[in-house]
């Protein structure tokens, strides 16, 4: 599930996807994105977005593979469907990191998609609906990243926050404790 933008939202497998308006049970199915890749190459679509544009008054999603030959070689490919023209297209000249996907990574806040990434550390990968542009947050200095904690991002008092809670399905105990950092100013 993304959202909710506006009341509406988007269900998806990363393939298929349906905008929903729970209000009035009204769907619509968003077509398949239409640019395939290279015989012998792969995708993966590592990272999935809904959102508004306020400058173009349209809804927009967002879709950022990794296409690859070599697993050790990945090269990041951006596709935007706008719900206006109906169509998808191709988002050329911007560099962007290896987004991954943990439950509750994807989050619409600020105008912006948000998503964990990485670079030489994890980061909040952004994308802003307006300008089509990418940009970065880091996190919290204090956080490990791998100590066997679940990691989310959600909204507390309307601000951004990046919660570590317990791994509910891991076999080895972690601390009870759940660490909230929220983001009083944006950015």
């Amino acid at each position: 599930l993304m959202g909710p933008c506006d009341g509406l939202i988007a269900i998806t497998d990363s393939f298929a996807t349906i905008l929903f308006n729970p209000t009035t049970r009204h769907y619509r199915s968003i077509p398949a994105c239409p640019f395939g890749i290279p015989k012998r190459y792969r995708r993966s679509i590592s990272g999935i977005g809904f959102g508004f544009d306020s400058i173009q008054n349209d809804y927009k999603f967002i879709r950022i593979s990794e296409v690859y030959e070599d697993y050790m070689d990945k090269d990041m490919k951006v596709d935007i469907f706008d719900l206006s023209t109906d169509c998808w297209r191709e988002l050329n000249g911007q560099q962007v990191p290896l987004v991954f996907w943990t439950s509750c990574s994807e989050i619409l806040y600020n105008n912006a998609c948000h998503w964990f990434a990485s670079t030489d550390d994890t980061i909040i990968l952004c994308f802003e609906m307006n300008t089509e542009e990418f940009y970065h947050l880091e996190l919290p200095e204090s956080c490990h990243w791998y100590d066997g904690k679940s990691d989310g991002l959600i909204i507390v008092n309307n601000c951004l926050s990046y919660i570590r809670y317990p791994d509910p399905l891991s076999d080895r105990p972690a601390e009870v404790l759940v660490d909230i950092w929220i983001m009083n100013q944006y950015g």
